[in-house]
Order: structure tokens, then C-alpha cells, then sequence
């Protein structure tokens, strides 16, 4: 109610502050949901590559296959690291931005109906605003976007044995 007492003024600097808000958070989580499919197809291959370095470790030949695959190994755990950064840094610039963007609009939208009380609503919602900015930046947001890609880790693990994809389900199904 404050931000669209802030965002209704009427020289129409704040005119649809919300929707740009929300629209750039859309964009921002679609860039964090691009880079979490990468990072889960990326931790789904190293689960093979492992697969495939076990297989070719009693043959060991001139060829260099296991060299190969260590290689390859190596350059897909930079990669996911170098990815989970990124997810982790547009969550964060996400936080910061929403932040940025409506603290001063609510801000002012409060001073403008203050009532001089304490622990006044401008408090609790810029306390609201700066606690989305620190879970968007925390360690707990990029989990939900892992959270999807359960069903297909546990799909994987059947495909490769069912008993083994039958405690993974038994252990998903605990975990929730």
C-alpha cells in the first residue's frame, strides 16, 4: 500500500515501480534457472564420468583413455564452480537491485503517511525488503533451484540399478 502511494506520484517518475521490479526479478531467475540446468547436467555427467573412470581403471592401456577422462573431469568440476559463482553473483546483483530499487520509494511513501510511531510499518517493510535482499545473496536461495532436478538425479540412479534408485527415492522422500 505504501509502495504504490510511492509509486503513484504524479509526475510519474515511479509509475509501475512494481511491475519493473518484478519484471527484472523474472529476468534475474531465469538466468539463475540457466545456470542451475547447467550445473545439474554438469553434477549428472561427473556422476558418469566417475562411472567411466571405475570401469577403466583395470585397464589401464597405452591408449590414455583414463588420462582423457581425469581431463575432462577436472575441466567439468572448474566449470561448475565457475557457474555456481555466477548463479551465486546474479542472485546476489538481484537482491541488491530490489533493494536499490523500491528502499527509496518506500521510503518515501513512509515519510509521507509517518505517524512518528515506533516500530512502525516503513521499519518493518524496509526490515522485509533488506531480509529478501539477504536470503537472494544468502545460501539458501540457489537450493530451489536445485530442488527440480531431484526427480531426474533419482531417475538416473534407476537407470543405472534399481536397488540403488530405490534407497535414493527412499532417502529423497526423507529429506522432504
Amino acid at each position: 500500500m505504501i509502495l504504490s502511494r510511492a509509486s503513484s506520484r504524479k509526475d510519474g517518475r515511479h509509475g509501475g515501480l512494481f511491475a519493473d521490479a518484478v519484471a527484472t526479478i523474472q529476468r534475474a531467475f531465469l538466468t539463475v534457472g540457466v545456470y542451475s540446468l547447467a550445473i545439474n547436467l554438469l553434477a549428472l555427467a561427473l556422476a558418469f564420468i566417475a562411472l567411466a573412470m571405475i570401469d577403466r581403471a583395470g585397464m589401464i592401456g597405452t591408449d590414455g583413455g583414463l588420462g582423457r577422462i581425469a581431463l575432462v573431469t577436472v575441466i567439468a568440476v572448474v566449470a561448475l564452480v565457475g557457474l555456481d559463482a555466477l548463479r551465486q553473483m546474479a542472485l546476489l546483483r538481484a537482491g541488491v537491485w530490489i533493494e536499490r530499487r523500491l528502499g527509496g520509494p518506500l521510503l518515501a511513501g513512509h515519510m509521507a503517511s509517518a505517524t512518528g510511531q515506533r516500530g512502525s510499518p516503513c521499519v518493518d517493510s524496509l526490515r522485509d525488503l533488506a531480509a529478501m535482499r539477504l536470503f537472494l545473496a544468502g545460501p539458501s536461495a540457489a537450493p530451489l533451484f536445485d530442488a527440480p532436478w531431484a526427480p531426474i538425479f533419482v531417475i538416473a540412479i534407476f537407470w543405472l540399478h534399481p536397488l540403488l534408485g530405490a534407497v535414493a527415492l527412499l532417502g529423497a522422500c526423507a529429506v522432504a
